[in-house]
């Protein structure tokens, strides 16, 4: 367990932990609370393995000279100035089921998790950083190369936003229906989207239906996806009769996520009533026999005695 307070001695205003090589945290039951200057540094790579990790700081919390690399733990990094987490030359690496991130800096000139000169981002990981700043980003990285800066884990997101790169190589997100002037600002979480089964609202003419996904690791993750006219079919599965309804079944087929999803829904048949024809009386004679008068229908065959074919009756 570390403590440091710069409240208990006020001309302090240094690092929690310094190394002029390479800094490792590691351990389980390792529990760093930092209230401090300038966070914790190495002049060549951070790594953080494991263990409970609360930072308050005045500027930039941990610094990584020549990368940093969490691939567990529990973090909640608060910055007044400067970012939070910053890799100035080598990767930024974020990955791991067990890690979990709450990054906050206060500053609208940088981003709050960020690659400041080269190596990029690369998140894998239960991650939200907030930029609290008018205008500051959450996430930036950069490549000398001038290649995309900003890699994700399979299945994880931003929701609602994608990944831009300058022609310089700077990465950065924006909303996804947005263009590179109009960079994500303000609190981005990363997510590794588990989508349920989808629930379904048709038209009320049938002619298209919407299905709506949920995430399960974030109910705030919703999309919305349309089966259109094209996307629908109907076909009897009942036929009706002449006093009995029937049914019409529409199906409805939405691809989301690389996978097709289909849903059913019923509209009924009316019956179609009898079709009747009057049979005249007929007296019988000696070589005929005759009959009442009486009407038949033209669909099921039935005779009755009316006609609006109420009193069934037999040949």
């Amino acid at each position: 367990t570390l403590t440091t307070d710069v409240n208990d001695d006020p001309e302090y205003g240094g690092f929690s932990i310094y190394t002029e090589g390479n800094m490792l945290i590691t351990g389980a039951k390792t529990v760093i609370n930092a209230n401090d200057g300038v966070g914790s540094s190495a002049d060549d790579k951070i790594t953080i393995e494991d263990g409970k990790i609360t930072i308050v700081s005045s500027d930039t919390a941990l610094l990584g000279w020549k990368g940093v690399t969490i691939t567990g733990g529990t973090l909640d990094i608060t910055v007044n100035t400067g970012s939070a987490i910053l890799a100035r030359s080598g990767l930024l690496s974020i990955t791991g089921e067990n890690t979990s991130i709450v990054a906050t800096s206060n500053d609208p000139d940088v981003a709050t998790i960020r690659n400041f000169n080269d190596g990029g981002l690369y998140l894998d990981a239960a991650i939200t950083a907030n930029n609290t700043a008018d205008g500051g980003k959450p996430f930036e990285g950069v490549k000398k190369d001038k290649s995309t800066a900003i890699t994700l884990g399979e299945g994880f997101d931003v929701f609602g936003a994608k990944i831009y790169t300058t022609e310089n190589g700077h990465s950065y997100f924006i909303p996804e229906d947005g263009d590179e002037t109009n960079p994500l600002t303000g609190k981005a979480t990363l997510c590794k989207h588990v989508w349920g089964e989808p629930v379904w609202k048709w038209a009320d003419d049938f002619s298209s239906a919407t299905a709506t996904f949920t995430c399960a690791n974030d109910a705030g993750h919703v999309e919305t996806v349309l089966a259109s006219e094209d996307a629908i079919t109907s076909k009897t599965t009942t036929e009706a009769s002449c006093t009995e309804e029937g049914v019409l079944t529409y199906t409805a087929t939405v691809s989301f996520n690389g996978k097709d999803y289909t849903n059913d829904n019923t509209a009924p048949i009316p019956a179609s009533g009898h079709k009747l024809t009057k049979v005249p009386a007929k007296e019988a004679t000696e070589k005929e026999d005759g009959n009442i008068a009486y009407w038949v229908c033209s669909v099921c065959g039935k005779y009755f005695a009316d006609a609006e074919g109420k009193e069934e009756i037999a040949d």
